[in-house]
């Protein structure tokens, strides 16, 4: 099965991806797979992303100017099935997120806009501060990354993205061991991973870097409990693999 088979894609536009452990790949992994299939695809972000690799994207558009902006995407459309588009280009290298306002001018260019929500600095595992994520109003399904190897470790900087705000949701205290049940909490909390999610909005979960027997179990036991806790579906995955998807949870 392929990622955008287990996601259940239907006639969604706008593409959210929020969370941690692989978020940008399971975007730059369905934009391809999208592509792949004919469709268009706009790659971009609300906050900040490293610049695309070209082999992701065939060509990155930089304008603080909407109307030009829509004459490039076209242009590059017209040459490539996937463009990543950026409002600036940062001094560390990273391509600046647009307005999320212009996410609407954005979807009536291509088939789908995939927005990059918030960032996580690397790391597998994540609660938003108060400004975060930065879900555009035009947005149909938010995918929220978790990566397996999450559990186990002991909550502090190190491991995971604002601690704080994990202990803030859970209770659980600094250096006490990440589980499971403290995952699912901040995947289902409204202060948690979907937050400021608008209603009637799908919300996915994949469960990425499940790469051995150990780690199948775990993802099993996160994607019950956020299906227990009123969630759609669950893709367990190894987004980097030739076949990424393992199993999908309904």
């Amino acid at each position: 099965m392929i990622l955008s088979d287990a996601l259940g894609l239907g006639q969604e536009k706008v593409i959210a991806f929020v969370g941690g452990g692989g978020k940008t790949t399971a975007m730059y992994r369905l934009a391809a797979q999208l592509a792949e299939q004919g469709s268009s695809v706009i790659v971009t972000t609300t906050t900040k992303i490293y610049m695309p690799d070209p082999k992701d994207v065939g060509y990155t558009i930089i304008t603080q100017d909407v109307k030009e902006l829509c004459i490039k995407v076209k242009e590059g459309l017209h040459e490539y099935p996937t463009v990543a588009v950026g409002y600036d280009l940062l001094q560390e290298g990273k391509l600046k997120g647009v307005p999320p306002q212009w996410v609407e001018v954005l979807a009536e260019l291509a088939d789908y806009v995939m927005v990059e929500a918030d960032g996580a600095n690397g790391k597998p595992f994540k609660a938003p501060a108060d400004h975060e994520p930065v879900i555009p109003d035009k947005t149909e399904i938010v995918i929220a990354v978790v990566g397996s190897e999450t559990v186990g470790l002991a909550l502090n900087k190190e491991n995971v993205h604002r601690p704080e705000c994990i202990r803030a949701i859970t209770g659980l205290g600094m250096e006490e061991i990440l589980t499971p049940d403290v995952i699912a909490t901040v995947l289902l909390h409204p202060a948690g991973i979907f937050k400021g999610t608008l209603p009637g909005v799908r919300k996915q979960l994949i469960i990425n870097k499940v790469d051995d027997e150990g780690r199948l179990a775990v993802a099993r036991e996160i994607g019950l409990l956020a299906l227990n806790g009123g969630g759609e579906r669950v893709v367990i995955a190894r987004l980097k693999k030739d076949l990424p998807v393992m199993e999908l949870l309904l």
